[in-house]
């Protein structure tokens, strides 16, 4: 990983107890902070898995009546929109990310100064937002009329998107910084609570206005976009609880100075990286039409759900990490999270590959199970691989190396690029689906490389959870949804799995509690 990250740093209080207190202080003091740590880091964590399920049922209800209103071809039009959407809103140019990292490292400072910290964020990316929603309204027009393989008529439609695509850029931006902000003080409650809501907003507002005004895009798109501004505005208003903002919100250049430090690196992962995860259904869209982009969406925005724990985890130990001063404790609470990956996740992504086409088929139809399936069938490793990489991409921002995570996504884009659009030409939604998961597996591996170098027992446990997730693959793929032998094989893994789970878990009781 190159020179020690730690070196400079200057001691926690519970660091500085731990090198002048009484031995039995010491030891008092030590057994609390890691009883206390270990407690909020799950609690953390469930609350987290709790905000991003709680979307889901949401979403099985409303996306078979989003497809009977609109249509095959607008759901792919919308689908698309929602990305660059997404991915807009992620592109806050490092700043959020920059403001969790330093309220964490920060965390017993003044309320003046948390909140000269955060309205300097907001400020610089309320400049950053102008000038991008200028790029990005053009840009995304140019898509939706010249790229997007669609009729006349609904690329007209589609055109109409990209005026709320530029407006939607600064409020993702504002909300990056409101969010991290919570994130950097551990407010998960709270944060769970908007994203949950903003979630169902998202899918709600715009079926709502479909059924009672216009399927058209024209309305669509601006109750998605309104979605956003109540976020926006829970998110400030939750803030300011914590946070005195009453004559404190102002500009500071030196503080900018340290979050656009902080940020450069992480503000080429929050370019390259949504850019990354979007290109399979852009370049989709453009080749073999939004159709195309309907069939793989929907196992792709299921399959994404079980990367809940994951994310979840992540966000829960990203200010512990920034928090922690020793290179090797950070590894071992990698490596604790790990296990616990393994263990919880490795049964979760067997039972969902046995039960996908079934669940699509009972939920949609057979004959949009068929394409889809398949597709959801290769994404399944993709979607592991991405899971995974969650872990060490929190360990490296966290402990202030956010340019491995840029340089490996940098380094990504242009073959991720052509050997997607050669898949693509090749083999249609399955190539972009193959595409995506080859893709995650390598961001995964250059990560956890990174993040604990060649030799780490780590590797045994990824290798061990990815080969049975790669079988399980192997047999939704070979044999007929009806066969016995697809159910006799996928309970024979799903029993292997358990014992993995076992193995792990019991190897994660016998360790220290997760810190």
């Amino acid at each position: 990983m190159g020179r020690n990250v730690f070196a400079n740093e200057q001691r926690t209080p519970i660091f500085e107890a731990q090198y002048s207190s009484p031995i039995p202080t010491r030891m008092g003091t030590l057994f609390i902070h890691e009883f206390s740590a270990s407690m909020s880091i799950k609690k953390h964590t469930v609350l987290n898995v709790l905000g991003l399920i709680t979307p889901i049922p949401v979403t099985i209800l409303v996306v078979p009546f989003m497809l009977d209103t609109i249509g095959l071809e607008r759901y792919g039009v919308l689908a698309i929109s929602y990305i660059l959407l997404g991915y807009f809103g992620l592109m806050n140019l490092g700043l959020g990310r920059a403001t969790a990292h330093r309220i964490a490292r920060h965390r017993n400072a003044a309320s003046t100064s948390k909140a000269e910290m955060v309205a300097t964020a907001v400020i610089l990316n309320i400049g950053f937002g102008m000038i991008g929603a200028l790029l990005v309204g053009p840009a995304a027009w140019i898509y939706f009329t010249f790229f997007l393989e669609t009729d006349s008529a609904l690329s007209q439609e589609a055109s109409g998107a990209a005026f709320w695509l530029s407006l939607a850029l600064p409020l993702g931006l504002i909300s990056g910084v409101f969010s991290g902000a919570l994130q950097g003080l551990e407010r998960f409650v709270e944060i769970n609570i908007v994203s949950a809501l903003n979630s169902i907003l998202l899918q709600v507002m715009p079926l709502l206005a479909a059924l009672y005004i216009s399927p058209d895009l024209s309305v669509l798109l601006p109750a998605a976009f309104f979605s956003r501004v109540i976020a926006l505005l829970a998110l400030f208003l939750i803030c300011a609880r914590y946070i005195s903002f009453r004559s404190n919100f102002r500009f500071d250049r030196k503080v900018a100075r340290d979050l656009l430090g902080f940020g450069g690196w992480v503000t080429v992962t929050s370019i390259i990286g949504p850019l990354l995860d979007t290109l399979d259904r852009l370049i989709l869209g453009s080749l073999s039409g939004p159709a195309a982009v309907t069939f793989y969406s929907v196992p792709s925005n299921l399959l994404r759900r079980a990367t809940v724990f994951s994310i979840a985890l992540s966000s829960a130990l990203f200010p512990r990490f920034a928090s922690i001063t020793d290179k090797n404790e950070a590894k071992e609470l990698l490596e604790k999270a790990v296990f616990g990956f393994v263990a919880i996740l490795t049964p979760i992504f067997v039972l969902t590959g046995m039960f996908l086409e079934s669940f699509i088929i009972l939920w949609i139809d057979a004959s949009f199970a068929s394409i889809s399936a398949p597709v959801g069938a290769v994404l399944l490793i993709g979607v592991w691989a991405n899971s995974a990489a969650h872990l060490p991409y929190a360990l490296l921002q966290g402990t202030g190396r956010p340019d491995l995570v840029a340089k490996c996504h940098a380094a990504e884009v242009i073959p991720y690029l052509s050997i997607l659009v050669l898949l693509i030409v090749k083999f249609g939604v399955l190539g972009a689906s193959i595409g995506w998961s080859l893709r995650c597996v390598l961001d995964a591996a250059i990560l956890f490389m990174f993040s604990v170098g060649k030799k780490n027992k780590i590797w045994i446990a990824l290798a061990v959870s990815c080969a049975v997730v790669l079988l399980e693959t192997a047999i939704i793929l070979i044999l007929p949804v009806q066969s016995v032998m697809r159910w006799g094989c996928g309970l024979s893994l799903l029993l292997i799995s358990f014992v993995i789970s076992w193995k792990y878990g019991q190897g994660l009781i016998s360790a220290v509690s997760l810190r």
